[in-house]
C-alpha cells in the first residue's frame, strides 16, 4: 500500500519555442501523506499475534475484492494508509493464526463460506483513524493424536503440517502443529462447517501425507478420499488420531573404542545433502538417543535407488563427537561432509551402522575483566601446539562457556570481547601480533588428560585505552555488531 499521494501537473511555457528540450516543460509535484488506520490486534487472552501476521485491507473494484495486507508489528499495533472517500473492509485471523476472521468491527466469521460481514471504513483527507482494533477468538478446533505405529508409542514433540480443505478439495489453511510429550497435538480458528483433513510429513515416514482417516496419501492427492470432519457450534472435533510408520530404519552402537564399553546419552542423528541450487548443505532428518548399552535405533527415509545418509554421534562429553564410520571431530556440523554416506531403501533396515567415540576432555571458564573481575562475552579460541585451531566458544557475561570435547593434549587459549577490551591470551598477557597465543612470549600450556573436564579456566582482559571511559562493558550492546578477532 502507498503511504504518500503524488499529484503531479505538467505544462509548456508559451512563451518558448517547443524544440524538444526539457527546458520548455515544466514539472509540479506535491506530495500529501495518506490517511491512516490504526489500532491494535491481540489473540485470545491478550496474546500477541505471531511473527508475519498481517490484516487484509480490501476494497471493491468492478465487483472485485482488490487486497493489500498491512503487517502487524512485534507488539501487535499497525497502521494502514487508505485513499480518502474510498470504503474499505479491513479484516484479520483466521486458520493459520489459530483463530476465526474477524472483521471491522469485532463481526467473527463464524461460517465457512459465507460472505464477510464487516462496517465499512471510509477515512476523510488527512484523516487517522485510531482506536481499530480487533480482539480475536479460537473458534472451532480439531484434537487428536500421533502414533509412532513402529514403537507403538506417541511420537513426541514432533512437527507436521495439517491441510485443511472444504468439500470440493478447495484449499483452506495449511497449519503447522507440534505434538506435546504424550503425542497430542490441537489446530484452533475452525468455523462452523466441513473440511478434509489431511496429515503432512516433515521427517522420514512411508509415504508423503495421509488423508483422515488414515489414507495413504502423496502430496497432490485429492482430499475428498477422506472423511468429512464437521464443526458445529463452534466446538472441537476430537480423537482425529494419525499413525505413521518409518520408510526405514538403522540400528547400530555407540561405543568407546578403548574398552569396548557401550555409551549411553550420545545423540545420534541422520543428516541428508540438500542444495539451494548454488550451494549444498546438510540437515538434520531425525535423531535418537543410545541406550545403556550404547545401541540405537533411527528412522529414516528411503528411496528405490537408495537414499544417502551421514550419521553422527554427539553430545556425550567427554567423549569427542564422531561421524560415521570413525572420523573425530570437536564440531559436529564441520565434518558431516566427511562422513561415508549410507545408502538406504524404502522398507531396509541397515544393521552395524556402529559410531566409536574416543574419550577426550572439556574445559569451562569465563573470560573476565582484570579490573573488576565481571564477566564479560566473547569467543575463547583453543589452538594445538602447531598454532592450528581446534575449536572455540562463546562465552556469555554471567554463564562463561564450555568447549566441545576436544582431544587429550597440551593446547594454548586466546580470548576476545565483543568491544572494548584488548584481545587476551591465557594466563594474563595480551595477544601477540597476528593473534596466535603459539607465539606469545611464554605460553601458557594447557594439558588435557583424557576424561578430564578443566574447570575455571579463565582468561583477564585488559580494557583498550582508546575506551577507557567508566562506561559498563560487561554487558554488550545489541545494536553493536559481534566481530570474531582472530
Amino acid at each position: 500500500m502507498l503511504d504518500m499521494c503524488i499529484y503531479a501537473y505538467s505544462y509548456f511555457d508559451d512563451h518558448e519555442a517547443l524544440d524538444g528540450s526539457l527546458d520548455d516543460v515544466h514539472l509540479d509535484v506535491r506530495l500529501e501523506k495518506l490517511p491512516e488506520i490504526t489500532g491494535s490486534v491481540r489473540l485470545p487472552g491478550g496474546g500477541i499475534p505471531p511473527i508475519n501476521s498481517f490484516l487484509t485491507q480490501s476494497v471493491l473494484v468492478n465487483g472485485t475484492w482488490q487486497e493489500g495486507y498491512p503487517q502487524i508489528r512485534t507488539d501487535g499495533s499497525y497502521s494502514a494508509p487508505a485513499y480518502p472517500g474510498v470504503s474499505y473492509r479491513l479484516c484479520t485471523g483466521g486458520i493459520e493464526m489459530g483463530v476465526l476472521v474477524q472483521c471491522f468491527d469485532h463481526i467473527d466469521q463464524t461460517d465457512q463460506g459465507a460472505d464477510f460481514a464487516f462496517s465499512p471504513i471510509v477515512l476523510q483527507p488527512h484523516e487517522v483513524r485510531k482506536g481499530t482494533d480487533f480482539d480475536l477468538v479460537e473458534g472451532g478446533s480439531v484434537s487428536g493424536r500421533l502414533i509412532d505405529g513402529h514403537a507403538s508409542a506417541p511420537l513426541r514433540h514432533y512437527s507436521a503440517n495439517l491441510r485443511f480443505t472444504d468439500p470440493s478439495g478447495g484449499f483452506l489453511a495449511l497449519v503447522t502443529i507440534t505434538t506435546d510429550e504424550d503425542g497430542y497435538y490441537r489446530a484452533t480458528g475452525l468455523p462452523n462447517g466441513s473440511f478434509n483433513l489431511q496429515l503432512i510429513y516433515l521427517g522420514p515416514f512411508t509415504e508423503f501425507a495421509q488423508t483422515y482417516p488414515g489414507i495413504p496419501c502423496s502430496l497432490d492427492c485429492d482430499p475428498t478420499h477422506g472423511q468429512l470432519l464437521t464443526v458445529d457450534h463452534l466446538d472441537e472435533v476430537g480423537n482425529i488420531d494419525f499413525t505413521v510408520l518409518p520408510a526405514a530404519l538403522i540400528h547400530g552402537r555407540i561405543f568407546d573404542p578403548a574398552t569396548g564399553a557401550g555409551i549411553e546419552g550420545a545423540t545420534v542423528e541422520t543428516y541428508t545433502q540438500h542444495s539451494d541450487g548454488i550451494w549444498f548443505y546438510y540437515a538434520i532428518e531425525w535423531s535418537t538417543l543410545s541406550l545403556a548399552d550404547g545401541s540405537y535405533e533411527l528412522y529414516s527415509s528411503g528411496g528405490a535407488a537408495g537414499y544417502l545418509h551421514y550419521l553422527a554421534a554427539e553430545g556425550a562429553a567427554p567423549y569427542i563427537n564422531a561421524v560415521y564410520p570413525d572420523t573425530q571431530c570437536a564440531i559436529t556440523a564441520n565434518c558431516v561432509p566427511n562422513a561415508n554416506p549410507i545408502a538406504v531403501h524404502a522398507g531396509e533396515t541397515i544393521e552395524n551402522a556402529d559410531i566409536p567415540m574416543t574419550l577426550g576432555a572439556v574445559i569451562s571458564g569465563r573470560i573476565v575483566d582484570r579490573a573488576t573481575d565481571g564477566g564479560l562475552t566473547g569467543l575463547v579460541y583453543f589452538y594445538g601446539q602447531g598454532g592450528q585451531s581446534v575449536t572455540e566458544a562463546q562465552s556469555r557475561a554471567e554463564e562463561g562457556y564450555t568447549t566441545y570435547a576436544i582431544p587429550a593434549g597440551t593446547y594454548f587459549a586466546k580470548a576476545t570481547e565483543y568491544g572494548h577490551f584488548v584481545c587476551g591470551v591465557y594466563q594474563d598477557k595480551e595477544c601477540p601480533r597476528g593473534l596466535d597465543p603459539v607465539t606469545s612470549t611464554d605460553p601458557t600450556p594447557i594439558v588435557l588428560k583424557p576424561g578430564e573436564i578443566r574447570k575455571l579456566l579463565n582468561i583477564r582482559l585488559d580494557m583498550n585505552s582508546l575506551f577507557d571511559d567508566g562506561f559498563d562493558t560487561s554487558v554488550v550492546d545489541p545494536a553493536r555488531p559481534a566481530t570474531r578477532d582472530r
